[in-house]
């Protein structure tokens, strides 16, 4: 519980608090940014506790995936991971010749490993998903112009 600034409690008490919910808000969550108030419906005093402790109040699970998979539920997560993850095959896949194509698909993928240790954050997120844009954009490009090219031959 006590590891990693009390990550590990926190990611503990977020499966516990899954699940506890509902078959319908497993698989479709409680809802974007209820974290917080379901930490303290489910059981305010350990949040109490933990503040008193540690003088941290947990309204995130300090975990991305986590994090979705209560608030957007099941379907949510695996949406958000199915996406993200074609988006990165498609651009290694496609577009591992372009230089600028690969960074994209690295910047994306630093992206998602650090979001196992912390929530999305605000000046980097919008980066996150220009990335996925421009590198698709890039990939989209380039098999335009391979297509222009056979046809001209």
């Amino acid at each position: 519980d006590y590891w990693g600034t009390t990550r590990g409690f926190v990611w503990r008490f977020a499966m516990e608090l899954y699940n506890h919910l509902l078959l319908i808000h497993k698989i479709f969550g409680y809802g974007p940014e209820t974290f917080g108030i379901l930490t303290t419906q489910y059981n305010g005093n350990t949040m109490v506790e933990m503040y008193t402790k540690f003088g941290v109040y947990y309204d995130n699970a300090h975990n991305a995936f986590l994090q979705y998979l209560v608030t957007i539920g099941a379907a949510g997560l695996l949406a958000y991971v199915l996406f993200t993850g074609s988006v990165i095959c498609q651009l290694v896949k496609k577009g591992n010749r372009n230089p600028a194509v690969m960074a994209c698909a690295f910047g994306i993928s630093c992206y998602l490993a650090q979001s196992v240790v912390n929530i999305e954050l605000p000046a980097a997120t919008p980066v996150f998903w220009t990335l996925m844009a421009v590198g698709l954009a890039a990939v989209r490009s380039e098999n335009r112009e391979k297509t222009e090219k056979s046809r001209h031959n």
